[in-house]
């Protein structure tokens, strides 16, 4: 048996089954485990408005039900004003804009809102009964360049107004009843940014009367978010409430409906957003009052006469930036019962458990955030969208041809050598399984637990505690995969073979002359990074000690020696390096975010087996990156890529032995 037998595909096949098990039974666990700890309960940090009484028996039954079961809204805490991480907006009456000076009803008779005709200034509630939807109100700012000009607008004319929401009651007359509270935002600060925002939920009783109601419990919950929604059971585990009052977490920004605090996903499928909505805390509790709506047409000089407005409730713009229709446009306000038919029982949310490589979740969150971001800017402007577009494509494409020598000399030695680099990568594995553990242990044991509990068990302290422990983790992985790649392509160098055992076994050997000076230089970029002002000289010195293992394990440089000598290597090829090396990276890391993404839209399957199988690819991925980086430290010195000859030492002894036969 040949030295290449021992690692064919039938064994390779093996041992990734051996690797998987363990991943796939204690990934999950770990990931609850983080989710039950790193989710606490809502922590108010305050609570607004009146706290819900029960209904004083000289008001109307209608007016005793909305107030019996007006929900509690928790709002992510605001720590700082125009903090966009907290939610500056909470839920009030439109008279908040109403009346105000600032305030304009146009009328769509142009090609931009700029040139629309003012048909009112100041408008109030009577200014917009029966108006038609070529109508729309704005509001003061540009909603896609909102900056601190609504939060701030808003807290003035907040001032003296208790948060409200409006109750609206539907009957079918014989055993179904609805319960419906709108929330009214003054801005929608999410990826489809908008003035105002409309948001509502649904309680759902068997019974015909409000009556029968007030002496009844729901059966069930339907909360809106964004185009859909979802429902719970009255009973059910996931609905939290304080007594009859359903507390609704809004997401921020967005403003949609969730039950817990927790991070969701959404792909605008079955009435989720696009993007991801966070509810996390610590959390504002905020309690409205209930403000009954008529349910017959109203009083045209009435208060509520703009309920019958069929135009938008902020300024006209293009798609989904544009301002919301109100309440009585809705599906839901004529047809309750078959609006909550068609929700659904659950949302995706984001596991809080650390995973080694880009989690297909977060790279879905960043981008769809990010995306939104530079739609919002340059959206209303087509030449120049179509410009950044493909400027974006062109750039990337140049980039990959610019480095395409070396992803290719990579592709084909990757290719000779592809199980054990496989293997070598797939440590990662156990690596990431250990870290979890010890996430979780950090958390339960002093003195972790001891720090969680004196930042208030916030999910703050949750994500500062899984992101040191996530950067540790990498840099375990680092230090450990990376010389083992390095030593398999040294072992190529001279046509030796080198199994993945071998190539650690190597590793070990060399741990601490790998270590020192590869944790010397992070603790010099980490505290040049924590000034701020220091981080280019970090992304400087970063890539010219980007090459140290190699130094140490290709030609046996140790210490301060090593980053020297990848000083000199990268000396007076520093910017090709770094766009190299750019490349080499994105090339390693994405393949496993992209098949994630793509499983987590297409397929049905768990955002945690998602994320497991994306890790999966990222460590068999991650040592092609790191061999890509290794050839091209060969290359900055002027060296042979002596590996694209590789045949491995049993067909050099078989030549050689034909060869002697010969002679």
């Amino acid at each position: 048996m040949s030295a290449d037998d021992h690692w064919n595909p039938r064994r390779i096949a093996c041992l990734l089954a051996l690797l998987l098990v363990p991943l796939i039974l204690f990934a999950p666990l770990s990931t609850v485990s983080a989710q039950a700890d790193a989710t606490p309960a809502a922590s108010p940090a305050a609570t607004f408005g009146t706290v819900p009484m029960d209904a004083d028996s000289s008001t109307s039954p209608e007016q005793q039900l909305a107030d019996k079961f007006v929900p509690i809204i928790a709002l992510k805490t605001q720590d700082v004003a125009c903090d966009t991480s907290g939610e500056p907006y909470a839920p009030v009456a439109v008279d908040v804009v109403l009346g105000d000076p600032t305030v304009l009803l146009k009328r769509n008779t142009g090609s931009s809102s700029a040139t629309d005709e003012v048909v009112k200034e100041a408008p109030v509630a009577r200014d917009l009964y029966a108006k038609g939807s070529d109508y729309y109100i704005d509001l003061p700012g540009n909603p896609r360049k909102a900056g601190c000009t609504y939060e701030q607008w808003f807290k003035e004319r907040n001032a003296g107004y208790p948060p409200a929401v409006y109750a609206h009651i539907v009957s079918n007359g014989t055993n179904r009843l609805a319960l419906q509270y709108w929330f009214y935002y003054v801005y929608n600060d999410f990826n489809n940014k908008h003035e105002s925002d409309w948001e509502m939920m649904q309680l759902l009783f068997e019974v015909g009367t409000v009556e029968d109601a007030l002496n009844a419990e729901p059966v069930q919950v339907a909360l809106a978010q964004h185009g859909g929604g979802e429902t719970a059971d009255w009973g059910d585990s996931k609905l939290q409430r304080d007594g009859q009052h359903v507390i609704v977490y809004s997401a921020v920004g967005s403003h949609a409906s969730q039950y817990e605090n927790a991070v969701y996903l959404g792909w605008g499928e079955n009435g989720t957003g696009f993007g991801c909505d966070t509810t996390t805390g610590p959390s504002t509790l905020v309690n409205p009052t209930a403000i009954l709506l008529p349910s017959s047409e109203p009083d045209p000089a009435g208060q509520f006469a703009w309920l019958n407005f069929e135009g938008r409730w902020g300024e006209r713009k293009q798609g989904e930036f544009n301002g919301p229709t109100g309440p009585a446009t809705k599906t839901q306000w004529a047809s309750p019962f078959l609006w909550q038919s068609g929700l659904r029982d659950s949302s995706i949310e984001v596991p809080l458990a650390s995973t080694f490589g880009p989690a297909p979740t977060e790279v879905f969150c960043s981008l769809s955030s990010a995306g939104s971001s530079l739609f919002t800017r340059i959206g209303e402007n087509t030449p120049l969208l179509l410009g950044t577009a493909v400027g974006i494509i062109a750039g990337v494409t140049a980039l990959l041809r610019y480095s395409w020598g070396v992803i290719g000399k990579a592709i084909r030695i990757y290719r000779l050598r592809w199980g054990t680099f496989a293997l070598i990568g797939l440590v990662l594995i156990p690596v990431g399984i250990v870290f979890n553990g010890f996430q979780y242990l950090v958390a339960v044991l002093p003195p972790g637990k001891q720090i969680l509990a004196l930042m208030g068990q916030s999910p703050g302290a949750y994500y500062a505690q899984a992101m040191l422990v996530g950067i540790l983790q990498h840099m375990v992985g680092l230090i450990i995969v990376g010389p083992a790649v390095i030593q398999t392509y040294k072992e190529m160098e001279t046509n030796e073979h080198l199994s993945p055992v071998d190539a650690y076994k190597a590793v070990l050997r060399n741990i601490r002359p790998i270590a020192v000076p590869f944790l010397k230089a992070a603790v010099i970029l980490i505290l040049l990074c924590v000034t701020l002002i220091g981080i280019p000289v970090a992304v400087w010195l970063l890539v010219r000690w980007l090459f140290i293992p190699q130094a140490v394990m290709l030609d046996r440089q140790l210490g301060d020696d090593a980053m020297k000598a990848s000083k000199e290597t990268v000396q007076h090829h520093w910017l090709p390096t770094a766009a190299k090396a750019l490349v080499l990276t994105i090339v390693g890391s994405a393949p496993g975010a992209i098949i994630g993404l793509i499983l987590l839209i297409f397929g049905s399957i768990t955002v945690q087996f998602t994320n497991v199988a994306a890790s999966l690819i990222f460590a068999v991925f991650l040592p092609f990156s790191l061999l890509g980086l290794t050839i091209l430290y060969r290359m900055n010195q002027g060296r042979k890529i002596t590996p694209l000859d590789y045949t491995g030492p049993a067909v050099a002894r078989t030549t050689t032995t034909e060869s002697t036969a010969t002679a």
